[in-house]
């Protein structure tokens, strides 16, 4: 759950975000391996608020991703 949350911004840059979980129990176990840890359901959400954004204000969802999407700085390292 904290996974989730901790990526919930993705690879867009949120100033303002406010999110709460709700972790439900249930009396079955999982029937696949834990391998995202919560990343993928984050990535979902945080594309689907972006879509509803896009569909609220009638912009595209492209344009609405670009505007808020995080600077990327990459960095390359020559080890020889």
């Amino acid at each position: 759950m904290v996974h989730v949350l901790f990526n919930l911004d993705s690879v867009y840059s949120i100033d303002n975000i406010h999110a709460t979980a709700i972790l439900c129990k249930t009396n079955k176990p999982t029937n696949t391996a834990f391998r995202g840890y919560g990343a993928p359901e984050a990535i979902h959400i945080i594309e689907n608020v972006i879509y509803d954004i896009s569909t609220v204000c009638e912009i595209p969802q492209v344009q609405v991703g670009n505007s808020t999407r995080k600077s990327l700085t990459i960095i390359s390292h020559n080890y020889y």
